[in-house]
């Protein structure tokens, strides 16, 4: 078996096993992503197309406003438990033009032209030189690529002054973008960025915090921990956390 079929066969078991859970995160998500994107992708002249092909569309979060501004919209992804959650969606809002396909990205390496825009959010594999080279002739027109690059908690960083804390693996993260800026440089091919910030705020409670962090400390460090959120809470349930996120668009008109 070669390793992009392994790759891809473990990436349909996350994502399936995962899809559950992925859905009642984003349901209770309180950025407004799909309609601050659809709104800069007009704002450029990307959009309206006839075609937008969707990679890795999921449970069809941007479903709702690109479907309005195409005339056929191409949802694929690798597993089918997020593309039966994309269909509920598209059934219940009432989207007749959307054509799913429950496939990897690579099945898509030998074809050209599929679609005006090519676009995908936070899916992360396309980013060497030849997978940024097949994304370009995917394209007729455009390549839209996002990725949320940063996430900073206001209560992470009052305890990190306080503790010294362990960074953690984090898929708000910018090397994925550096290095697809790195490789469409080498195919010289011009690009454009843009970054939004978005801010939300979250209701943590102290045990749930206690447990959030306990990967992130050394043993010897839990009482100093836990001295720290009593001050913090004191005798409140709840506290308010403020999240900053940032997220940029990479986007391109193949040469």
């Amino acid at each position: 078996m070669t390793n992009i079929k392994q790759e891809n066969m473990a990436a349909e078991a996350y994502w399936d096993d995962f899809a559950d859970d992925y859905v009642a995160i984003q349901e209770v998500s309180e950025i407004p992503l799909p309609q601050t994107i659809a709104a800069f992708l007009k704002a450029q002249h990307l959009l309206p197309a006839d075609s937008l092909l969707d990679l890795g569309a999921g449970s069809g979060r941007f479903f709702g406003v690109f479907s309005p501004l195409v005339t056929n919209l191409i949802a694929l992804d690798i597993s089918a438990q997020m593309l039966r959650y994309g269909r509920q969606l598209a059934e219940k809002q009432q989207l007749n033009n959307i054509t799913f396909s429950h496939a990897p990205w690579s099945s898509l390496a030998d074809q050209y032209q599929v679609a005006d825009v090519v676009f995908a959010n936070m899916f992360g594999v396309p980013r060497d030189v030849l997978a940024m080279g097949q994304l370009s002739q995917l394209a007729k027109k455009s390549v839209v690529l996002g990725q949320f690059t940063a996430r900073r908690s206001q209560l992470d960083q009052q305890i990190s002054q306080a503790i010294a804390l362990r960074s953690e693996p984090s898929v708000y993260t910018d090397q994925i973008n550096q290095q697809r800026k790195l490789s469409l440089q080498a195919l010289g091919q011009r690009f454009a960025t843009k970054t939004f910030q978005f801010q939300t705020t979250e209701s943590v409670a102290k045990a749930l915090l206690l447990a959030d962090l306990a990967d992130r400390i050394k043993p010897d460090q839990t009482t100093a921990l836990q001295r720290q959120l009593n001050a913090m809470y004191q005798k409140k349930p709840i506290l308010l956390d403020r999240i900053d996120y940032t997220y940029e668009l990479i986007f391109w008109q193949p040469n």
